[in-house]
């Protein structure tokens, strides 16, 4: 279930055009849910993954919700924000159980999905851009010096509170397309960081950190379900609050022996980012990106520990840079992430 946020002037310049509309109308000719990848083959371009994002895509093969979906593809047309609902109920009431979800992440690089809800994490925004590494820390792949890579990143909140008001904690997960080509397939390499699992009050997305293995934080309110959602994912994963990099690392490495990552991974706005006010974070971060003519992060990592506020052992080692953003249908419904298993 979801509910509907007023439209701002920053969502209504991501409405979608009427020919989305009739694409959609392909997909929702079937009587039920399938989650399937949206092409047989893992590979995606930049560009085709950046217009499912837009809501331009070509309708997928296989056939999706008729009511839910609908419902959901006309809130992001009018320029609205869903606010799907965070419950036991969203959460363990489905079909397809959060450890099924978890081993998907865990063996499957598609980067999109005819219909994907995501259970932890619904409400989102992404942005595109790029992915650029200056500095020379002796690592591999993706975190080579001069490596400069086209980037897809999905920022969004855990649990289902999005306004300033709220308990938030913010993730970041992001996507490397290992080449300077929008149109060229490849299997793009995955991440995920978070500020604070649990939320934190009075934070705002454009001046927090996130990383690979976040703080956990209290929240009496949630106690119970977030225990349950931790026995849940510890059953598929040795340790679920810890996110390795080993993809980024990997990429194009012709041998095993070659790879080399860093442990943590950091990603904070530059310190001269313009903030605004904006209460949802998704409009604060739609704004930010019109206000600084897109967003820019830098990349630290380190080998010593995840502690975001310990400055002494964080090395910086590039720049991500978000050229545009938009909350959409394929944002929060099709996007999928993939990461590795712990070795």
């Amino acid at each position: 279930m979801f509910s509907l946020l007023p439209a701002t002037s920053f969502t209504r310049r991501h409405i979608l055009p009427t020919t989305s509309l009739l694409l959609l109308a392909s997909m929702l000719s079937g009587s039920g849910l399938q989650a399937s990848p949206s092409r047989p083959q893992a590979a995606s371009s930049f560009r085709e993954v950046v217009e499912v994002l837009r809501d331009n895509a070509p309708a997928p093969s296989a056939q999706v919700a008729q009511g839910q979906a609908l419902a959901e593809w006309n809130a992001y047309r009018t320029g609205q924000l869903p606010q799907y609902d965070f419950s036991s109920t969203s959460i363990f009431g489905s079909a397809v159980s959060l450890e099924n979800d978890a081993r998907r992440t865990l063996t499957d690089r598609h980067d999109t999905y005819d219909y994907l809800p995501k259970k932890l994490h619904p409400n989102g925004v992404c942005g595109w851009g790029t992915w650029e590494i200056d500095r020379d820390l002796g690592y591999s792949g993706l975190f080579r010096k001069d490596t400069k890579a086209l980037f897809i990143g999905r920022i969004s909140v855990a649990m289902g509170e999005t306004a300033r008001a709220d308990m938030r904690g913010f993730g970041f997960a992001g996507k490397v397309f290992p080449t300077q080509n929008p149109d060229e397939p490849v299997t793009s390499a995955n991440f995920f960081t978070v500020d604070v699992l649990m939320g934190q009050e009075d934070q705002s997305f454009l001046t927090t950190s996130t990383t690979n293995e976040p703080e956990t934080g209290f929240r009496f309110s949630v106690l119970w379900l977030g225990l349950r959602i931790a026995r849940a994912l510890s059953s598929v994963e040795e340790n679920p609050g810890f996110r390795p990099l080993t993809q980024l690392a990997e990429a194009g490495e012709a041998s095993a022996s070659n790879v080399r990552q860093p442990k943590y991974i950091r990603l904070r706005p530059i310190e001269d980012t313009l903030l605004n006010s904006e209460s949802d974070f998704r409009s604060e971060v739609l704004r930010g990106v019109q206000d600084n003519r897109g967003l820019r992060f830098d990349i630290h990592v380190s080998d010593v520990s995840a502690d975001r506020h310990d400055e002494s052992h964080w090395k910086r080692v590039g720049r991500i840079r978000l050229a545009d953003a938009a909350v959409s249908f394929g944002c929060d419904r099709r996007l999928h992430f993939s990461h590795p298993r712990l070795r």
